[in-house]
């Protein structure tokens, strides 16, 4: 489990861009001792050095190798398909892989598979999230658990550009294109997305089936209400929102994806041969 590692700097639009152009050109530049030519062509300083690189690994867009970091299977794939994140398929990778990150970003798991609220305040959300850590024997301090949670709020939350603020305040996160939360005073509220495109749930719902289940083809609909890192919870989907994207997977995708009622239990059933990221090849060869 991990706290903090973002230099309290949120992700920004173009960091996993650079970041990943980077890693294509010198492995080792985003973790040596000596960051001077990181920052210069990075052109940030020290500290959001450290924090691109935590994104990095964050989303799962990059991953450690013998001389440094390297870009991933997923970071390799949305690099060739969408390199400028677009399209929103991208960015609700992005938030996919960090919900999904237990490890590394171990607030932004607690908040879409633990936290279950749909509408809190900063206070209240702070306090269930240090009786998270207390519940699973992790000591952290309360200021870096402010921190952690300060900025995954300001992630998602849009920015009110009438409102008197610092340059560094109305810095944009592409998070915030999926209008997830929605700010009213101090009252937070989570919000039912109004679209998840069928491939990105599809490619969830795969990796879902291969962690929980990889011997089996089918499981109930029950287990996406329930686990953890289930499309339902990582894309704050209702009951009826899930139903219907199953529906349009099975109809889109009808030998690979089907659904049915057995004995008073519905049935998910995944005949998927080919690997998980073939969905997001799809996805991205599709037109808009």
């Amino acid at each position: 489990m991990k706290f903090g590692g973002h230099e309290t700097f949120a992700l920004r639009d173009n960091w996993l861009f650079k970041g990943l152009q980077l890693l294509k050109t010198n492995e080792d530049l985003l973790t040596s001792s000596d960051q001077r030519q990181a920052i210069a062509c990075l052109g940030v300083g020290k500290n959001m050095v450290k924090a691109i690189r935590y994104w990095l690994l964050a989303t799962y867009f990059a991953q450690t190798t013998d001389k440094g970091l390297s870009p991933s299977v997923i970071g390799q794939l949305i690099d060739k398909y969408d390199p400028y994140y677009d399209r929103v398929g991208s960015i609700w990778l992005i938030h996919y892989f960090l919900a999904c990150n237990k490890n590394w970003a171990t607030t932004w798991y607690w908040f879409f598979n633990k936290f279950a609220v749909s509408e809190f305040t900063q206070e209240s959300a702070s306090q269930h999230l240090q009786n998270f850590c207390q519940a699973v024997g992790k000591k952290v301090s309360s200021t870096t658990l402010t921190r952690d949670l300060n900025v995954l709020l300001q992630m998602y939350t849009e920015v009110d550009f009438c409102q008197n603020k610092t340059p560094e305040d109305l810095t944009v996160c592409p998070l915030t294109r999926l209008s997830l939360l929605r700010k009213s005073n101090d009252l937070y509220q989570l919000v039912n997305p109004e679209a998840v495109p069928v491939e990105i749930f599809g490619y969830a719902l795969v990796r879902c089936q291969q962690q929980w289940f990889p011997e089996l083809p089918q499981f109930s609909f029950e287990e996406l209400l329930v686990r953890d890192c289930s499309p339902t919870k990582i894309f704050c989907l209702t009951v009826d929102n899930t139903v219907e994207m199953l529906d349009r997977l099975a109809e889109q995708f009808p030998k690979w994806f089907r659904c049915y009622h057995s004995a008073g239990v519905f049935i998910i059933e995944l005949n998927y041969t080919r690997s998980a990221e073939s969905l997001l090849q799809a996805y991205y060869r599709r037109k808009y």
